[in-house]
């Protein structure tokens, strides 16, 4: 047993759990020092969020995010880094409180010309230029399964590919990047 007598045991399965958020902040200070160390910001990480502040943000946004992000954001709500000279934060992996104002800036974008993927759309990770990371709903825009896209899969809006325009295909400024957060993070 993993316990001492008078001590709850931890089922197999609550440790993995435990394990792998263990895990995410060291996968956010290794991204951070490939990406940011160099230009002398520090990492933010955002406080750990309580189940019950999940559930309201999810019945919210009225999407079912993958466990992936739950279990980060459980961790950290919110992942960014701090720059000199005022050490404000910039968010990449934009706080649970901001998200749904942040979505709407990206959606925005192409909502009156693709208002069916707009409404898919469920972007949290934010480059800072426009363009940002996220979920789509994929039971919302595609008729038949295509290999290598599941619901964890992120994809990447890129709004110099946006031409607002009604007839160019989303996939033309929305596509499949990243398997999960953890291939990101790699």
């Amino acid at each position: 047993m993993l316990s001492s007598p008078g001590e709850p045991v931890l089922k197999r399965s609550t440790l993995s759990a435990l394990n792998q958020m263990t895990n995410w902040t060291n996968r956010l200070k290794r991204w951070h020092s490939r990406h940011f160390a160099d230009n002398g910001s520090a990492l933010h990480l955002g406080p750990s969020t309580s189940p019950s502040e999940l559930h309201g943000f999810k019945e919210r946004t009225q999407f079912e995010w993958p466990a992936e992000f739950l279990e980060l954001y459980t961790k950290h709500d919110g992942v960014g880094v701090k720059a000199p000279p005022d050490d404000e934060v910039t968010w990449s992996f934009v706080p649970t409180n901001e998200i749904a104002k942040f979505g709407d800036s990206i959606r925005d974008w192409f909502s009156a010309t693709h208002p069916e993927i707009a409404k898919a759309f469920f972007p949290f990770l934010d480059w800072g230029s426009g363009d940002a990371v996220g979920y789509i709903r994929l039971e919302d825009v595609l008729k038949h399964p295509v290999k290598g896209i599941g619901p964890g899969t992120l994809f990447e809006f890129e709004h110099e590919c946006y031409e607002f325009d009604s007839s160019q295909h989303w996939t033309d400024f929305l596509q499949p990047a990243y398997e999960s957060i953890e291939h990101f993070l790699k």
